[in-house]
């Protein structure tokens, strides 16, 4: 649905440069005034009554021995430490829960300050340097610049759009509503079947009302998106319309398994239909690849110091050699000579540190190939061992690469 947005006014010069204070007052920039500002209230209120629900039953489409599989490949694709291959994980537990899939049309009214971003132009002085007879003289001189300044306008108006979210009808804690909504949607269809009327669940009062907050959060996010100008603020949006499209309950239930390692317990989850996205805890892998690759990128500059140290030094010992033969010698030839021997190693020194660094560059980027390729395979045949330990079966370099 199109947002429609109404300027505000200065009730005191007409100005339409309103900045939002807060919720409900404004101050035009023209000419200082503050005034209240009544946001936009259709007749119509949020729609409390709710349709029909039905309940569905999600049948697992994988077992519990490609849900263990697929949390291995993760890990291994998330470049989990190479100790953790050592541990294994406990009971592969099922937990019930009762979805709650809402779609609903959805309104709101907001308020906001818009800013547009211009380019304005200033006069500013600089320093400068002028010759005149044997001597420079520091002078001024008038220069334009150019900054960016923000006009900020006050705007009202309506936004609306179809939102579709879900939460657990308990509102657990542990219940993943994004995974849930990308393993929904690869589901096939002949795994979603009606329960009994014994089987079917209410929806709880909390779940209706946390999903209200959904849809204004959705709402909240696709305005945001459709707003003009460079930058907003002071955002107040209120939801004035919802009307229920449908309303659906799955009882689903989850694979959950867990693991020690360095003391900690992670955590590793995944509805068993549909892609079986995995969710759980992040673990940080400090002798990752990436740790690895910077590493060796780092032995980039003293590298090239130890290579160009004796030759560096030399050069910066006859540059200082020359100096002093200028200050203490007062034999032409002798000067020059050092001058130029001076300058001729100075270039040269310059020429040969652009070509130990480009080899140098070179080489470390060989390096860095090469042992990417080497910890993928060593990731890969750690990987399968581990599979092969646990009687599944083994991955590919494509389906199992770090």
């Amino acid at each position: 649905m199109p947002i429609e947005i109404k300027g505000l006014v200065c009730p005191q010069c007409g100005g339409t440069d309103v900045e939002m204070l807060n919720e409900g007052r404004g101050l035009c920039r023209m000419c200082g005034a503050q005034f209240a500002v009544h946001k936009y209230s259709p007749a119509t209120a949020v729609n409390t009554e709710e349709p029909e629900v039905n309940t569905y039953r999600i049948l697992p489409e994988h077992s519990k021995a490609d849900f263990l599989r697929k949390v291995w490949i993760g890990l291994n694709e998330a470049d989990a430490p190479a100790e953790l291959f050592a541990c294994d994980f406990g009971e592969i537990a099922e937990v019930e829960y009762n979805a709650v899939m809402q779609t609903a049309d959805v309104e709101g009214s907001y308020t906001v300050s818009i800013g547009y971003d211009r380019q304005e132009q200033y006069l500013d002085t600089e320093t400068y340097w002028e010759r005149e007879g044997d001597r420079n003289v520091k002078k001024e001189r008038t220069v334009t610049r150019y900054r960016t300044v923000t006009d900020w306008q006050a705007q009202s108006g309506t936004t609306g759009m179809r939102s579709a979210d879900c939460v657990d009808n308990d509102l657990a804690d542990s219940f993943d509503g994004s995974l849930f909504k990308k393993s929904f949607v690869a589901c096939s269809h002949d795994s979603v079947m009606p329960v009994s009327a014994s089987e079917a669940v209410e929806v709880t009062p909390e779940a209706y009302d946390m999903l209200r907050k959904y849809h204004e959060l959705n709402l909240n996010v696709h305005l945001l998106l459709q707003l003009p100008g460079d930058h907003n603020k002071d955002l107040s949006l209120r939801l004035t319309k919802q009307d229920t499209v449908a309303t659906t309950v799955y009882r689903a239930a989850e694979y959950r398994t867990s693991v020690c390692f360095d003391g900690k317990e992670y955590v590793r989850h995944a509805f068993p239909f549909g892609a079986m996205e995995i969710g759980g805890d992040e673990m940080e892998n400090r002798n990752s690849l990436e740790a690895n690759l910077r590493r060796i990128k780092a032995q980039e500059e003293p590298e090239i110091w130890k290579r160009m140290k004796l030759f560096s030094l030399l050069s910066i010992g006859l540059l200082a050699l020359s100096i002093l033969v200028n200050c203490f010698v007062h034999v032409t030839a002798l000067v020059v000579i050092c001058f130029v021997l001076a300058v001729c190693l100075f270039i040269f020194h310059r020429i040969k540190s652009r070509l130990v660094s480009a080899a140098v560059r070179r080489e470390i980027e060989n390096e860095l190939q090469r042992f990417t390729e080497q910890y993928h395979s060593m990731r890969l045949e750690m990987l399968n061992r581990k599979l092969a330990s646990l009687g599944l079966e083994p991955v590919t370099a494509v389906e199992g690469g770090a």
